[in-house]
């Protein structure tokens, strides 16, 4: 046989036996020469794409041993498993081309234009030409604002016939790096228009608890002198019901609520503290998210795990009881959150893969945008002048609602969808099956059915804010221009999902391709057809790869795409290598 330059003596084999050019070396070459050779040669037969042609070459070589009688015994079984594998591979049609994953094209979801109203859409909008950022960054933080603003004032009932009611409240989070410019857009579109109301009421608020104490004090004071006073003949009598109606008017004075109501730094136990002391009402707005990371589990390395039980319960205003150290269970009757959070990327990874978070439903909650980088493309000293007049609009709306009364449960307004959108047939009602189609077998996400299941909810607040935002109250329907305005701002947000599920799938990708190169690479370079999978784990882990479990599912993608097949050989589980992993085979 005539040596090729360029290629290994193990890919001269697998030619040979691939072009069924393999008869001349069987009868010309002595049989001990071949016996020499025949671990070499069972991997080349295995590796030939003519399935047919490797089990006659192992047939002939099997009969020239025999015959010959020069087969070492520690071979004979190597040759006949190598002939029991080519067999099953001829038997079932031999190797299928390996199955490329195509290409898919990047998302960039972007928000919808026309969905506030002009004035308030200008505003935003220079916000982020001033700030040089993308408007995906700016109007998730409005949209955030204004559920903080009217949550517990105002209801929204779904569009079918269960008539069910949720609160406006919204769970938000935005993901940029550091340099992505998010201090300025949390200031001029949070901070700014909640501290100027604040500073107009923190007056009252703090003249109002003075009058609290000093009250209170009073009552303790007539307690401590009743009580001492009860032994007395005198008193005796009255003591009774003296101390009892003291106790009670102790009991009915309540401090007045604390118009603070944005938190950021906090625990889920100093959470419920705040949020009893602002009237169960609060926000977790924050330009860096140490919240989320403190209920991912900071300190969970410290005994001090967070459960999310709160955040869960105060999205919809539900009863919940949290365990404090210091002083015991608190109760808190219908508690109400929002979140506006900026989460650099590495925080945001590390809490939607949170395993907690996710089984309790926390992530499928949160709506999250990834706007596209700036950094780098700005202007360094920027002149550029815009006109922020619209910031009067802007904050009176959030100062109106801000400064309504919180009614109580029963008597909270509800704004109802108008008649002819409660239908299937409605665009409202066949966006709402789509999300619900959305999560059958097959379907984009079925395995993001927790997300999706709380998508259509979502749009429903959506909707209702927006409902308020363009200047409408209980007293009349949400009409479907609104309804449409809603759905393609939750389209932007279903988009992002999206675009969040396609940049995993390329991180698994690109995983799945480095076993892939680790495989050729550990096959091709020894000269063997298959490895043990144990073995071949041990040579890939570390990194990204970090369990066996992971590593049988990359496998299980591999072999769906003809690349390798996985058999059980005994004990022992044995990866086969495709022979069109190889260009030049």
């Amino acid at each position: 046989m005539k040596a090729e330059e360029k290629k290994p003596l193990f890919l001269q084999y697998v030619d040979m036996i691939s072009r069924g050019e393999w008869r001349g070396y069987v009868e010309e070459l002595p049989a001990a020469a071949i016996a020499s050779e025949l671990s070499m040669l069972c991997h080349a037969a295995l590796f030939s794409k003519n399935s047919v042609a490797a089990v006659d070459f192992l047939e002939a070589v099997q009969a020239k041993l025999v015959g010959a009688k020069t087969i070492p015994p520690e071979l004979c079984g190597l040759l006949k498993k190598t002939m029991e594998r080519a067999d099953a591979v001829m038997n079932d049609g031999g190797w299928q081309k390996i199955t490329e994953k195509p290409p898919e094209a990047d998302l960039r979801p972007r928000f919808p234009v026309g969905a506030f109203p002009p004035v308030i859409e200008e505003y935003l909008d220079n916000v982020a030409k001033l700030s040089q950022v993308r408007r995906e960054m700016v109007y998730p933080a409005a949209l955030a604002a204004l559920a903080l603003c009217t949550q517990g004032k105002y209801k929204v009932e779904y569009p079918d016939a269960t008539r069910y009611r949720q609160h406006l409240c919204l769970y938000i989070g935005i993901v940029a790096d550091p340099s992505e410019r998010k201090s300025p857009v949390f200031q001029r579109v949070i901070l700014k228009p909640f501290y100027k109301w604040y500073n107009d009421v923190k007056g009252d608020y703090e003249a109002e608890k003075a009058r609290y104490k000093a009250e209170r004090k009073v009552l303790l004071k007539q307690l401590e002198a009743a009580e001492k006073g009860c032994a007395s003949k005198e008193k005796a009598a009255t003591a009774v019901d003296d101390i009892t109606g003291l106790e009670a008017k102790l009991a009915e004075k309540k401090p007045p609520r604390n118009p603070y109501f944005l938190f950021d730094d906090t625990t889920p136990e100093a959470l419920a503290r705040c949020l009893l002391e602002s009237g169960e009402n609060g926000g977790i707005f924050s330009e860096e998210g140490d919240f989320m990371e403190i209920l991912a589990g900071r300190y969970a390395d410290k005994g001090k795990s967070q459960s999310p039980e709160l955040v869960l319960k105060a999205y919809n205003a539900e009863p919940v009881r949290v365990n404090r150290v210091s002083s015991g269970e608190l109760m808190l009757e219908r508690p109400l959150l929002s979140m506006c959070l900026m989460l650099q990327p590495e925080l945001y990874n590390r809490i939607v893969a949170n395993k907690n978070l996710q089984g309790r439903g926390c992530i499928a909650r949160f709506l999250f945008c990834v706007p596209e980088r700036t950094a780098g493309t700005r202007k360094a000293i920027n002149n550029d002048t815009f006109q922020l007049s619209g910031s009067e609009v802007y904050e009176e709306i959030l100062r109106k609602f801000l400064e309504m009364d919180r009614p109580e449960e029963q008597a909270i307004p509800v704004l109802r969808f108008a008649k002819e959108l409660c239908s299937e047939s409605s665009d409202l009602g066949k966006h709402l099956q789509w999300l619900e189609n959305t999560m059958q077998t097959g379907s984009s996400m079925e395995a993001q059915s927790p997300y999706a299941g709380k998508a259509g909810g979502k749009l429903v607040r959506i909707a209702g804010l927006l409902h308020l935002l363009w200047g409408y109250d209980q007293s009349a329907p949400i009409s479907a221009e609104t309804a449409n305005r809603a759905v393609q701002i939750h389209q932007f947000f279903f988009g992002e999902k999206l675009k969040e599920m396609q940049t995993e799938e390329n991180r698994e990708e690109k995983l799945v391709q480095r076993i892939t190169r680790a495989f050729v690479r550990h096959t091709l370079e020894k000269g063997l057809a298959y490895l043990p999978q144990r073995d071949f784990y041990m040579k890939v882990k570390g990194g990204d790869l970090n369990s066996m479990e992971q590593f049988r599912g990359i496998l299980e993608t591999l072999e769906e795409r003809n690349v390798l097949q996985t058999v059980c050989t005994g004990n022992k589980k044995l990866v086969y290598a495709s022979p069109f992993l190889y260009a030049d085979l």
